[in-house]
């Protein structure tokens, strides 16, 4: 039922929040926090705090966001992971690869089992706040002297496609190629869902015509 699927929910959020955690403290116990990389500043580390106030407030903007940037962004450091100094199956690793999946999957849980219908007029809001959290996260950068690369509009990280971009139009220009790609997402995810509607809303009228 219903109340059962918001409770898996909430627990996947509860889990996601546990392991991010786990995490830090990981990393600061052997000693090698750094503030330039390891706070919970990039798209998915935001989405944490995002995703959560979305599964214990409900509110429906945060649903959308998660659903519009959680969920690529998501699936895409699930398939494309940024290099990092630590071996496979140590904590680091097995902690991306869960709180990933669950950041993926929660939108999916809303969209299958809690009547959650994208709403393609909600993606003006969500760029205003996607590009937002890019600003705040670039003049972070900055104010960190420039070694760190959170939401990585400091720098395209190497092995990764965004450094594609990179070496395809420079940087700052990347930036923009990035955002590119998002509409190109959020083309795919929006927009069979508005011509559900609109289908759906034709054969309404003309049931009632009748």
């Amino acid at each position: 039922n219903n109340e059962a699927k918001q409770r898996f929910t909430r627990m996947a959020m509860i889990a996601v929040i546990a392991l991010e955690v786990l995490r830090e403290g990981w990393v600061a116990i052997i000693g090698r926090y750094d503030v330039t990389r390891h706070l919970p500043l990039h798209l998915c580390g935001i989405m944490i705090f995002i995703e959560a106030i979305a599964v214990f407030s409900k509110r429906p903007f945060f649903k959308e966001f998660s659903y519009a940037c959680g969920l690529p962004g998501a699936v895409m450091a699930l398939l494309t992971p940024e290099p990092s100094n630590y071996p496979f199956w140590n904590i680091q690793y097995l902690q991306s690869i869960a709180v990933h999946a669950l950041l993926a999957l929660i939108p999916l849980l809303w969209v299958a089992g809690d009547g959650f219908r994208p709403n393609i007029r909600a993606l003006p809001k969500n760029l205003l706040l996607l590009t937002g959290l890019a600003a705040f996260c670039f003049g972070f950068n900055l104010l960190l002297g420039g070694s760190s690369n959170y939401m990585f509009v400091h720098f395209a990280p190497a092995d990764t496609p965004i450094a594609l971009f990179e070496q395809w139009v420079g940087w700052p220009w990347y930036i923009g190629l990035l955002l590119g790609f998002v509409f190109i997402i959020w083309v795919l995810m929006y927009v069979p869902w508005a011509a559900r509607d609109f289908f759906k809303r034709k054969a309404e009228k003309r049931t009632s015509a009748a």
